[in-house]
């Protein structure tokens, strides 16, 4: 499996550099026909952010043939709960738990989770 890893986004808000960074991300996970697109910590800067983004997100990460997981860092670790829904191909790691993608198991260790 072909795997795209980024970190550290810390988004604000829609149609900054920002997000236009993520876009060439999602687009370039596109072009190389990645299995996974991992985003490790702090996708956004504030949880303030997570809330007012979470439908363009949805909308940009969402549809895609690879999947994604969303690890949370020390700025957005609030930004993921239960309910929260980013897209049918998008997970939340919240836990130290493996997940399965194809023939992959992913396991992710979110901020606070080695304290």
């Amino acid at each position: 499996m072909r795997i795209l890893h980024t970190a550290d986004v810390h988004l604000q808000r829609k149609g900054d550099e920002r997000w236009g960074a993520l876009e060439r991300v999602v687009a370039l996970a596109q072009q190389e026909q990645v299995g996974l697109l991992a985003i490790s910590g702090d996708l956004f800067d504030a949880e303030v952010d997570a809330e007012a983004l979470r439908p363009a997100l949805r909308a940009l990460l969402g549809g895609h043939q690879f999947q994604v997981l969303l690890l949370p860092g020390n700025h957005d670790q609030h930004a993921y709960r239960p309910g929260f829904y980013f897209g049918e191909n998008v997970r939340v790691l919240t836990q130290r738990q493996p997940v399965r993608i194809g023939n992959t198991s992913v396991i992710g260790l979110p901020y606070g989770d080695l304290r």
